[in-house]
């Protein structure tokens, strides 16, 4: 038994490795396709058709050769990293804009005085008389 499991060594390393690979693309499959859905109103058409169709390239290499499926999980990564830059960039825009707004009211603070009316919070000390 110990022969065999040393003979057929190489081959579990190496369908380890398939499965391990085919895992990540699998997972990296997942998050793009639950980005597009959750996030599809704030790409350009051509980002989401050039996603969608990665997305269906890749599930046609799941079951392919290792070097290829992380090849697709590289392609993969890449799209998703851009429509990431994509939202993070829509995001920074709308907030520079927010607070160009906040500060010409003239009142910096009145967020946070607002923030602290609202909050029953109580600044007490106290001393343990138990211990004396």
């Amino acid at each position: 038994m110990v022969k065999d499991a040393e003979a057929n060594a190489d081959a579990d390393k190496e369908r380890r490795e398939k499965i391990d690979v085919k895992n990540q693309l699998d997972s990296v499959i997942y998050n793009l396709e639950k980005t597009l859905k959750d996030n599809k109103d704030k790409f350009k058409e051509d980002e989401v058709k050039e996603a969608e169709t990665a997305v269906e390239e890749a599930k046609g290499h799941l079951e392919g050769e290792v070097d290829v499926m992380k090849e697709q999980i590289e392609k993969v990564n890449q799209i998703a990293h851009k429509l990431a830059e994509a939202m993070y960039a829509q995001t920074k825009d709308e907030a520079g804009g927010d607070s160009g707004d906040a500060g010409d009211t003239g009142e910096p603070g009145a967020e946070n005085e607002q923030a602290k009316a609202e909050d029953d919070v109580v600044d007490a000390e106290f001393e343990d008389i138990g211990k004396k």
